[in-house]
């Protein structure tokens, strides 16, 4: 079951936005949020609801499981499950 937040998973976040060659802002409006939402994201201040998960894959064209592995990890465990 995934209950911890990944270490690092912040980076990821940050990481598929610039791989999608999109500004914060742009992911903002493709997710339907504030900037000072995915800003927070990005610095690790916010563990996202599966809601807005299924919103960031869609903005990053992927499968919303594939991102919640990135964000969400296995109880107990302190490493993401897909490196």
């Amino acid at each position: 079951m995934l209950k911890e937040p990944c270490v690092g998973y912040e980076n990821k976040m940050k990481e598929l936005r610039e791989k999608m060659c999109i500004t914060t802002e742009e992911l903002s409006l493709l997710t339907e949020t504030e900037l000072r939402i995915i800003e927070k994201l990005e610095n690790g201040q916010l563990h996202p609801s599966d809601d807005f998960i299924e919103r960031l894959a869609n903005a990053f064209q992927m499968n919303p499981f594939e991102v919640k592995k990135y964000i969400w990890c296995e109880e107990d465990q302190n490493e993401c499950i897909h490196n």
